[in-house]
């Protein structure tokens, strides 16, 4: 299967597409970094779509979220899409170091 990174932007969310990543996640990513008193400028968010191989009807939109430190140059990777808990979890990671 074949993965494509679909940079998003961080300031704002008007005029972006997305995909497997929806507006509420995209407010609760910047949520925890206000929460954790971190600075939105210093990280990466990249969504990456998984393309379905032979796919007939409908189906949801998986993929994964990469988010960077851009500072430290720390990164994790979570499953996105539909019924997945990717900003829980990095809020989890967050506050518990692994971005340091």
């Amino acid at each position: 299967m074949e993965l494509t990174a679909i940079p998003l932007r961080l300031f704002s969310t008007d005029n972006i597409v997305m995909k497997v990543v929806d507006e509420t996640e995209i407010e609760d990513f910047h949520q925890a970094l206000t929460t954790s008193r971190r600075s939105i400028e210093d990280f990466e968010l990249v969504e990456n779509e998984q393309s379905p191989e032979n796919q007939i009807g409908v189906s949801a939109l998986t993929g994964t979220v990469t988010i960077t430190n851009k500072k430290s140059g720390r990164a994790h990777s979570y499953k996105a899409g539909m019924g997945t808990t990717w900003p829980v979890d990095f809020q989890d990671d967050l506050l518990s170091g692994e971005f340091d």
